[in-house]
């Protein structure tokens, strides 16, 4: 069962229920207003009749009953009794159908003064009277076949008007569903025609503040998402090949040299260095391309141990600096905070070593041999670490693609690597929702990376 279907039967299931319940109030209402109407019907027989025995002189029995006969609005099966103080009869209407009564009734009236019930079909009026120092019970009963007849007849109405009613509902519910679901339709026809060599296409978005028009433009931002990860996949790819492909084509050239060419001792000794130095240049590549994938598959883990920033820093820079002996690596630590939590991340501290470690090699690597500057700030909710190198400033064309896997910006002409530092720090970063930025300082002809990291107590 489709979704139209589900609706519009879901609609119609919710609109009968409505009726039925609007319905059924609707029918005990008059139940009742019938009831109540028929008993004040048979209260005003019961006080005429007593009123003209007791009251009128010239009436007597006989002559009431010639009356009761002959009222033109007398009810259907009508008998009317009526009792002295002491519970005696003293006067029965001309039907001959017994009204069943017991003492205790008699009793129930004269202590409650009105009692109306019903017997089987017959509706039945008590009345306890004192007119005039006379005292009486009177006893009327009948039967509302008019108001049942009425009655019933509601009944069929309400029935075959809410059959109707169900009938119209399912069908305008259906086609009214059918044609708000035409634009979905309209949708789901566009998407089906995108594949995975049509990424440029998108869903039209004719109103971008309904909901189908939200889904639509959802719909459009995810494709976006998945081209541009197609295309860094294919840039990687091709990259990663070409990476490839040197080192390769240079172990392949050097042993096709040696298998033709009669060498001295020497020259293998330098043919055999030249092999290993692309040996390694291919292990150091592959091992970098091994650690990105498993950076880029790996989740966050909230389970992460507190890792003290500054101290993670100063093993980082003693690394770097025994790397780099002739570079200079200063740490500005500003003001100490007043609770040493502060200083605290959520993470991986060999992860956050190689990342902290990619970006300042790379100060190193693209410096022109100045001082490079790291500086450690605490805010109230996060914690900023400045890798700050002057030399070459990336150009802003570049700063878009600065951290994909194997981008390299034109400031690294000449200089040796694969562009993967940047992208394996940016991901490690990722993994603890910190996040890395570039800004170059036209000024002082700088550039400047910055990292945010959440602290524990942020």
């Amino acid at each position: 069962m489709n979704l139209r279907l589900r609706s519009a039967i879901l609609f119609t299931i919710i609109v009968a229920f409505i009726l039925l319940v609007c319905y059924s109030v609707i029918y005990a209402l008059y139940s009742d207003f019938k009831k109540d109407e028929f008993y004040l019907r048979l209260e005003q027989k019961a006080l005429t009749t007593y009123k003209l025995l007791v009251d009128v002189k010239e009436v007597d029995k006989d002559l009431l009953r010639l009356i009761d006969k002959n009222t033109l609005n007398a009810l259907y099966d009508e008998k009317v009794l009526i009792f002295d103080k002491s519970h005696k009869l003293i006067y029965s209407s001309i039907d001959d159908h017994a009204v069943a009564y017991s003492d205790s009734l008699l009793c129930l009236v004269e202590e409650k003064l009105l009692v109306n019930f019903s017997v089987d079909d017959k509706d039945v009026v008590g009345i306890f009277m004192d007119e005039n120092h006379h005292k009486g019970i009177v006893i009327a009963s009948a039967i509302d076949r008019f108001g049942k007849r009425k009655l019933q007849n509601l009944l069929y109405i309400l029935i075959f008007s809410y059959l109707v009613a169900l009938i119209f509902t399912a069908l305008v519910s259906y086609f009214y569903v059918k044609q708000v679901f035409v634009p979905l339709d309209l949708v789901s026809l566009q998407i089906n025609r995108i594949t995975e060599n049509r990424l440029n296409e998108r869903v039209e978005v004719k109103n971008k503040h309904d909901e189908i028009g939200l889904l639509a433009t959802s719909f459009n931002e995810m494709l976006d998402r998945l081209q541009i990860s197609f295309q860094v996949q294919k840039s990687f790819i091709q990259h990663a090949s070409h990476e490839l492909r040197t080192p390769l084509a240079n172990l392949v050239a050097s042993c096709e040299s040696a298998l033709h060419k009669e060498l001295t001792v020497d020259a293998y000794k330098l043919l055999i260095q030249s092999l290993h130095e692309e040996h390694k240049n291919l292990v150091s590549l592959t091992n970098a391309l091994l650690m990105l994938s498993k950076y880029e598959n790996m989740n966050d883990d909230k389970d992460w141990p507190p890792v003290r920033i500054d101290e993670l820093l100063f093993q980082t820079i003693e690394e770097t600096q025994e790397l780099f002996p002739n570079q200079h690596i200063l740490f500005d630590y500003q003001a100490m905070p007043e609770n040493e939590n502060f200083l605290e991340t959520k993470g991986q501290f060999m992860l956050l070593k190689t990342a902290f470690g990619n970006l300042m090699r790379n100060a190193c690597i693209y410096g022109n041999g100045e001082n490079i500057n790291v500086q450690l700030a605490i805010q109230s909710t996060h914690t900023t670490i400045t890798i700050v190198n002057k030399g070459e400033l990336i150009e802003d064309k570049n700063i878009p693609f600065l951290f994909e896997p194997f981008f390299r910006a034109d400031n690294s002409v000449n200089k040796k690597g694969y562009g993967l530092g940047l992208a394996i720090a940016h991901r490690i970063l990722q993994l603890h929702k910190a996040t890395l930025t570039y800004k170059a300082d036209t000024v002082n002809a700088s550039n400047i990376f910055e990292i945010h990291l959440p602290h524990t107590l942020g």
